[in-house]
């Protein structure tokens, strides 16, 4: 830690220990009502599709940005995220392609819920999730303001 002496100047530097507590880490949950990530769709029974695509009372709290899939949730909450194997899909939720006129659009008016983002919460100024760079960006904002040199 420098300090600032009277004259303006940094003085001395000592180092200091700073111990983190991940509380992000991930933990499995059953998921039984929700459909399976990447199943084969052609040979499943329509109606059973049609069931899980079927909008909740109040559609607007379940849709998403043209890329993203609603997940229905066991407690009744629904998200937008991505199936595995959805590129264009991955690549937003990774901060690396922009939201279309048309779903930033839906997101602001609050018609559509929020993309589920890797890096953070969705950046409506920029019209896209945060990337992997800018998460560990604003973690170094953040301890510098807690701990100024």
């Amino acid at each position: 830690v420098a300090t600032l002496s009277h004259n303006g100047r940094f003085e001395g530097s000592t180092v200091e220990h700073l111990t983190f507590y991940n509380h992000t880490e991930c933990h499995c949950k059953p998921v039984q009502d929700v459909m399976a990530r990447d199943s084969n769709t052609e040979h499943q029974d329509t109606r059973s599709l049609q069931r899980y695509n079927r909008p909740e009372r109040d559609s607007r709290n379940c849709r998403c940005p043209s890329l993203y899939t609603v997940r229905h949730l066991k407690d009744g909450k629904c998200l937008c995220d991505c199936f595995d194997k959805e590129r264009s899909c991955l690549r937003a939720k990774k901060g690396k392609d922009y939201f279309s006129h048309h779903d930033r659009l839906c997101i602001t008016k609050r018609e559509c819920l929020p993309p589920s983002c890797d890096f953070g919460s969705y950046l409506p100024q920029a019209s896209r999730c945060p990337r992997k760079k800018e998460k560990f960006a604003a973690w170094g904002r953040l301890i510098g303001r807690q701990h100024p040199i």
